[in-house]
């Protein structure tokens, strides 16, 4: 019944801690990686046999791209290739360490909403989101002119709203999902911009 959407592009080390962590979640259908032309493809990755023959996992390699320039470009195939009726968007740094959330993610499915992680606070968990397959492909998608870092999320859920789609807050979302930290410098690696602000 749900998707678990991410993107990577040249952060292999990552894949291992956040795909096994939600795969093993009986309401995780299925986890469709976009690899956004890594250097390395992440199917050739020996390190990653394991998490990517996951018979749940499904990897949509996209060749010749230089950069995300953003990754609304990314996301959007990613929404195209997932075929449950709910999407669990997370970055490639979240890993799951409450299974709770999950419980508080179907609350969603009966009511006309979305969750995501902007809190206000930081940026950590602002890629992370569950919302309908159908909404997103109502208001469109990922808004691929929105360029820059983050941009594209709060973009999409403004639009979500903006389209009658409730937001639900999530309290406390640290708790159940963590953030793999890292430098400043790793969150535009990709981009020509290397300001993130």
């Amino acid at each position: 019944m749900i998707s678990l959407l991410t993107i990577v592009m040249n952060r292999s080390d990552r894949i291992v801690p956040c795909l096994s962590s939600w795969l093993k979640e009986p309401g995780i259908t299925e986890a469709v990686l976009v690899d956004w032309s890594s250097t390395v493809p992440v199917f050739t990755d020996p390190s990653l046999t394991d998490v990517i023959q996951n018979p749940k996992t499904r990897v949509v390699r996209v060749s010749e791209e230089t950069s995300f320039i953003a990754q609304a470009y990314s996301q959007n195939v990613g929404i195209k290739h997932a075929t449950q009726p709910y999407i669990c968007k997370v970055d490639i740094d979240h890993v799951l360490i409450d299974p709770a959330l999950l419980g508080t993610l179907q609350k969603t499915i009966e009511t006309k909403s979305f969750c995501c992680g902007v809190d206000g606070k930081n940026y950590h968990h602002y890629g992370f989101a569950f919302f309908k397959r159908d909404d997103a492909i109502r208001i469109g998608g990922y808004n691929e002119g929105a360029a820059g870092y983050g941009f594209d999320d709060l973009d999409f859920y403004q639009r979500l709203k903006n389209a009658g789609v409730r937001q639900i807050g999530l309290n406390g979302i640290d708790k159940l999902v963590h953030h793999i930290p890292h430098a400043a410098a790793l969150s535009v690696e990709n981009y020509a911009e290397k300001d993130k602000h």
